[in-house]
């Protein structure tokens, strides 16, 4: 019974995240600054436009190449001026600003970041199949890898927030999406909890 009222509380707060950044994303998308994210990414990274930036045509989502240290703007972010986009151009330009081991690392594993992360869809998805004690000997392994990678990320978004200096309304934002890391790797931490309970036949 205590690993049923868990696992609601993780597909609960599951829920909750992804609505509170569709929720960030209407309240701030009609709300405009005089520069674009192309453009402020420029002023960020000092005007190194033909190593740092480009347009990514291929895909919806706003990206930062780690190796090559490139921000990659999405078609629908590269000459936006809302608040939420010009967010999301600080975020990436603040991963380029980053001497990070962190980041290092995490490029061996993957070639680019997305500024938000999908992982916790991924533990939900390992913890709502994970009923008994064998399942969850192999879930909580999982479950483990997904957490050290949220609370990577979330030191990154941490550490790049404190390195861009942007106005108000966008450090708003951007400190919105730093709970919102902060909150995916709380909701790991629940679903690895409940099978440990699991294991534990409490």
């Amino acid at each position: 019974m205590i690993s049923n009222i868990i696992l609601i509380l993780g597909v609960g707060l599951t829920v909750i995240l992804y609505l509170y950044i569709v929720i960030i994303y209407f309240i701030n998308r009609g709300k405009e600054d005089s520069m674009t994210s192309s453009e402020l990414v420029l002023k960020l990274l000092d005007n190194d436009a033909s190593i740092n930036l480009i347009e990514s045509k291929e895909s919806m989502f706003s990206k930062y190449n780690i190796k090559r240290k490139m921000v990659k703007l999405s078609e629908s972010c590269y000459d936006s001026k809302n608040y939420f986009n010009l967010a999301i151009a600080s975020l990436l330009s603040g991963y380029s600003l980053l001497n990070n081991n962190l980041l290092n690392y995490l490029g061996y594993v993957f070639k680019e970041l997305k500024f938000i992360s999908f992982s916790s869809i991924i533990g939900l998805v390992v913890s709502l199949f994970v009923s008994n004690v064998g399942d969850s000997r192999i879930g909580i392994v999982i479950l483990i890898v997904i957490a050290v990678y949220q609370y990577i990320i979330n030191m990154l978004n941490t550490f790049a927030v404190a390195k861009v200096k942007v106005n108000d309304n966008i450090s708003r934002v951007l400190n919105k999406f730093v709970f919102v890391s902060k909150l995916a790797f709380i909701i790991t931490l629940i679903e690895i909890i409940r099978l440990v309970v699991i294991i534990l036949e409490i």
